[in-house]
């Protein structure tokens, strides 16, 4: 039975923040680290008739996993009422600290003050308590013992400085005495700096103070710069801490720079000033200054400077090609073409032939073809994908054997650079990719990563062939036949998500095929919805951006997909 109750509570979702802009949506941006739980009623209602049933260790368990869901109020009103009929003080305390962290409805902060009176679980009660009230909801409470301020500034919640400057006098362990000094910092009182007995706590209060003066005058020393500027950029850009930065760049040691960059580079006035700095910082911090130009178009009077490329630097040219391949910044083709040939680097050589791929830049065949047969991954690559992003329709024809070989990697590499190739059709390279079978040669089927990047191209393309258009009909709606070790099953989410998002694009630009299409996929999701199966909450985002596309409405940026393809291949024109 508990096994049964446990195996519902676990959900994965997506970190939304993130997803990278420079590609399809993938399986891997699904990360493990993040976890969302939920609890289903049935399931709860179970547990609660059972409950008297389960043994000391079954209860243990449950309530360990019940302890992820933490953003249900009925499971805490829940719990409350097997706190009152639970006869086990271990279990008893054991529920409390389940509460701690989870969400609480007023109904049941009213039942945690009751048993808070009682002294043998004041202190369980009112941890939780303490992150639910207000400040000065707290102060009868923190009255009772300097225990119950520890307990609250674990909790961040105690505004009262007399009162945290007593209790530090107090106490005696030094974890304590940690606590409370982070919460003096929280609350701007700078003057407490100056009981910080060691160099640890000194950090540890300068990395959650809130007091602007204190973190400029901070950043200003060797010990506890870094500390300083990582709370700065926490806190966000203001004049006075980019002052600072700039002050100290140059003069700090090189865990510092990186620091300094990294708040700097949060504002794009800092462009020139950074742009002039690049080459003689260090390199690792030359690669987060750089940050800047990632996130923001490169000013035309800053164009020629950031294009060029300085040798023995291949981490920065590396971040640089990459935003000069995503700006199509123009003067940097010469420049790149002479670094990539010397360099023995293969990342940057890879980096470099995107750049030239996606300009169009001609580049001497006998170069390409070395780096095809080069046994280093990334220049093969690189390859591959300049010859599919500079590609002249009258050329597809040599260029089939990359969508058919046996290594994914090389297919994806040539999909990405079709999908930066919009004026060629592509269409007659595409369509075998979208069958979900081996094709009449038996060449292998495309992995579901590739796939996508093939759906990515197609989105892209000024061209459309009403085959692939029923192919993603048939992607959507039928099951994959022929998988190696899986069979019967549909393609991953993240695959139907894009091809879905296509259908949609060309629906939205008129093609009559692409509508009706994309009307019987629609028709073919309202059904399974109607008979129960579900749908990821990533895919209901994906039903509403597609609503809101057909609509003509601005997609709003909260939207991950605006991310991952709709800033980058629905709303922006592809280069």
């Amino acid at each position: 039975m508990i096994a049964i109750l446990l195996a519902g509570v676990q959900i994965p979702v997506a970190d939304y923040q993130e997803i990278v802009i420079d590609r399809p949506l993938m399986a891997q941006d699904y990360p493990k680290h993040y976890t969302h739980y939920e609890l289903r009623d049935k399931l709860l209602d179970v547990a609660m008739k059972q409950w008297s049933h389960y043994n000391v260790n079954e209860k243990k368990s449950l309530l360990n996993e019940m302890s992820k869901v933490t953003e249900s109020e009925k499971l805490s009103s829940a719990l409350l009422k097997l706190f009152k009929s639970e006869s086990n003080e271990l279990i008893q305390y054991q529920i409390l600290s389940t509460l701690t962290y989870m969400k609480q409805s007023a109904s049941s902060l009213n039942q945690l003050k009751e048993i808070a009176k009682d002294e043998k679980f004041s202190m369980g009660a009112f941890a939780v308590l303490a992150r639910n009230l207000k400040a000065d909801e707290l102060k009868s409470y923190l009255k009772r013992s300097d225990a119950y301020i520890v307990t609250a500034c674990l909790a961040e919640n105690v505004n009262d400085p007399q009162v945290l400057i007593n209790a530090l006098s107090q106490a005696k362990e030094d974890y304590q005495k940690s606590l409370i000094l982070r919460q003096l910092a929280r609350i701007s009182q700078d003057s407490a700096y100056a009981k910080c007995e060691t160099d640890f706590h000194r950090s540890q209060f300068t990395a959650v103070s809130r007091s602007k003066s204190f973190l400029v005058k901070q950043a200003k020393t060797k010990k506890f710069a870094n500390q300083a500027l990582m709370r700065m950029k926490e806190l966000g850009w203001n004049s006075d801490f980019n002052q600072v930065a700039k002050d100290i760049l140059l003069s700090s040691s090189v865990e510092v720079q990186v620091s300094a960059c990294a708040l700097l580079a949060e504002n794009k006035v800092n462009m020139p000033f950074l742009l002039s700095k690049l080459n003689t910082l260090p390199e690792v911090a030359g690669i987060v200054a750089l940050d800047v130009f990632v996130n923001h178009s490169v000013p035309p009077a800053l164009q020629k400077q950031f294009c060029q490329l300085k040798k023995n630097a291949d981490g920065v040219n590396i971040k640089k090609l990459g935003v000069m391949e995503d700006q199509a910044l123009v003067q940097g083709q010469k420049n790149t073409f002479q670094l990539i040939r010397q360099s023995q680097n293969s990342a940057l050589v890879e980096a470099g032939l995107r750049y030239l791929g996606v300009m169009k830049t001609s580049v001497d065949k006998s170069f390409i073809a070395k780096q095809l047969k080069h046994r280093d991954m990334p220049r093969r690559h690189g390859a591959v994908f300049y010859l599919a992003s500079s590609a002249k329709s009258t050329q597809l024809s040599g260029l089939v054997k990359y969508t058919q070989g046996s290594d994914m990697a090389i297919r994806k590499a040539f999909y990405d650079g079709a999908a930066h190739n919009p004026t060629v059709n592509f269409s007659k390279l595409i369509t075998p990719g979208l069958k979900n079978r081996k094709d009449a040669k038996h060449n292998p089927q495309p992995s579901s990563e590739v796939r996508s990047y093939i759906i990515w191209a197609m989105t892209n393309s000024n061209h459309v062939h009403n085959q692939n258009l029923f192919e993603l009909k048939k992607l959507l709606t039928e099951k994959l036949v022929k998988v190696p070790m899986s069979e019967n099953v549909f393609d991953p989410s993240y695959v139907r998500e894009n091809a879905y998002l296509c259908l949609a694009h060309w629906a939205s630009k008129g093609s009559k095929e692409g509508k009706r299409m994309f009307s019987e996929v629609q028709e073919f999701v309202e059904w399974q919805k109607e008979e129960g199966l579900e749908y990821s909450e990533s895919f209901d985002q994906v039903l509403d951006m597609t609503e809101a596309l057909l609509q003509g409405k601005k997609i709003n940026k909260k939207y991950f997909y605006t991310k991952a393809l709709s800033i980058r291949l629905i709303d922006s024109p592809i280069r």
